[in-house]
């Protein structure tokens, strides 16, 4: 589905594309994304967008093209600041082929936390506990933000933490991430790895027969 918002109050047109996938009615979920934008529009506290044309092109296949994460795997059992993640994700196209992404995510040497989760998902995903909601001054800024939103078709690995010495020491924030598109498939599912991270100046954790931290 793509859709442009255009109106008097707007610097520029809001535009959009965005896919969706269900077993049941996909057709359910592109009107009720458009209203929902459009509401929010129309009622920000900034100023009147005068909305003045909406227009949109929506497709419908009853070709299920979606690809769902599989796993995730690390290639260490904990890490120091400073240290880069490999990471794999493994992915399989529905009724198609398996593939893998593999990339990698640096934590940085500054950042104080004991722990860091590596996630892999589709789509958007909601505000993390220790994340500060992004605060707009302007209609320009609602729609910048509006057209940020990651589509469907995008796969992302995002490195999270929580600070070791915030009020909350287990609510997470993004510190990094990398990001695939899959144009005209839908990522479903999310996948996660937690591991520790031990300060360089501590002895290293003995490894269990597994090869595990123990």
């Amino acid at each position: 589905m793509t859709y442009r918002i255009e109106g008097h109050g707007l610097s520029s047109a809001l535009e959009r594309t965005d896919l969706f996938l269900s077993s049941y009615d996909v057709a359910l979920y592109p009107p009720w994304q458009l209203a929902s934008l459009v509401s929010y529009l129309q009622y920000n506290a900034f100023q009147d967008p005068e909305i003045t044309r909406i227009s949109t092109s929506l497709s419908i296949t009853q070709e299920i093209k979606g690809i769902r994460i599989v796993s995730l795997r690390l290639d260490r059992p904990y890490y120091h600041p400073g240290d880069t993640v490999l990471y794999e994700v493994h992915l399989q196209t529905f009724h198609g082929a398996s593939h893998v992404e593999r990339g990698s995510l640096q934590i940085p040497a500054s950042l104080a936390t004991d722990f860091i989760e590596i996630r892999a998902y589709g789509g958007p995903r909601y505000l993390e506990a220790g994340e500060t909601p992004q605060e707009f001054t302007s209609l320009d800024d609602i729609v910048d933000a509006i057209q940020r939103i990651p589509s469907y078709d995008h796969l992302t690995v995002e490195m999270f933490a929580a600070d070791l010495y915030g009020f909350d020491p287990y609510a997470l924030f993004g510190v990094t991430e990398e990001t695939w598109t899959y144009p005209g498939f839908v990522v479903y599912n999310s996948r996660s790895r937690m591991v520790p991270v031990w300060p360089r100046e501590d002895e290293e954790p003995p490894l269990s027969p597994s090869g595990k931290a123990g």
